[in-house]
């Protein structure tokens, strides 16, 4: 799997979506470019339609993980699901 972001959402569908999604941070990377691929393919390549289907996909995956706490730090996964449904 790849991830590339190349900050051309203006000349790139895939880097319109990941940006729709908020998906542009390297060390926070959400979906693979050939995830991307199939949300634009499913969509005739466009990226505003696509955007609420990679939302749900993102859901879904933090969907799948626990909320955890370790000495004060809390990650919310559940919370990051929800606010991710809410965008789609």
């Amino acid at each position: 799997m790849t991830w590339t972001y190349s900050n051309d959402p203006a000349n790139s569908t895939r880097d319109e979506l990941r940006l729709l999604v908020g998906d542009t941070n390297t060390s926070d990377q959400l979906l693979s470019d050939e995830e991307i691929a199939y949300y634009l393919g499913q969509n005739g390549s466009d990226a505003l339609a696509s955007a609420p289907s990679a939302c749900e996909g993102i859901a879904a995956k933090f969907s799948r993980q626990a909320n955890t706490t370790n000495q004060g730090l809390s990650v919310a996964a559940s919370e990051r699901a929800k606010d991710y449904l809410a965008l789609a």
